[in-house]
């Protein structure tokens, strides 16, 4: 005796050829199976099957994508908030926007090369210097002895805090607004 090894196919096609009783319970079995397989009925609904389950794959990523949508809209960039103020700012109101202190905020431009400090007043470094990133605004106050007087402030433009934006970000320093460890 030759042992054989079949795989399944083949031995439906083995099952098809045969000319006993068993094989033709087979091929009824198979023509059965065929017949309702092809069914319109049946064909239709594999079908719709289909359809649904792709439906819902679809709308499981439009609900994901909807919520990343409307976490991207609650988290304006901190740009369209530079864009959409037009004044000049003084750096203890930008200094807020990144979690700093005024006096803290001018140490790390100083450390970043964009300023140093002149006769109390910062001023940005020769490379910056004319290019309308910054303006001068007089700070005006009375002393405890009631005298009057007038200091200069360094206030930012909107051009001067793009700048800010751009190096402190190639720095990875991020306003609070866009941090993501900040809810």
């Amino acid at each position: 005796l030759e042992d054989y090894v079949l795989t399944i196919p083949m031995a439906k096609q083995l099952a098809m050829m045969a000319r006993t009783e068993k094989s033709k319970l087979y091929r009824e079995y198979f023509l059965d199976l065929e017949r309702k397989w092809n069914d319109p009925q049946n064909v239709v609904q594999r079908a719709m099957d289909i359809l649904h389950s792709e439906n819902l794959q679809l709308k499981l990523e439009n609900k994901s994508l909807n919520r990343q949508l409307e976490e991207s809209n609650k988290k304006a960039s901190y740009l369209d908030v530079i864009l959409g103020t037009t004044d000049a700012m003084v750096t203890t109101q930008i200094a807020m926007d990144y979690g700093y202190t005024a006096v803290k905020f001018n140490k790390l431009l100083h450390a970043l090369g964009i300023q140093h400090k002149v006769n109390g007043q910062w001023i940005l470094y020769k490379a910056y210097m004319g290019k309308k990133y910054t303006t001068t605004k007089l700070h005006t106050y009375t002393d405890k002895h009631g005298k009057d007087h007038a200091k200069p402030l360094t206030a930012w433009t909107q051009k001067g805090r793009r700048l800010i934006y751009d190096i402190l970000k190639e720095n990875d320093v991020l306003p609070l607004i866009e941090r993501e460890d900040i809810a």
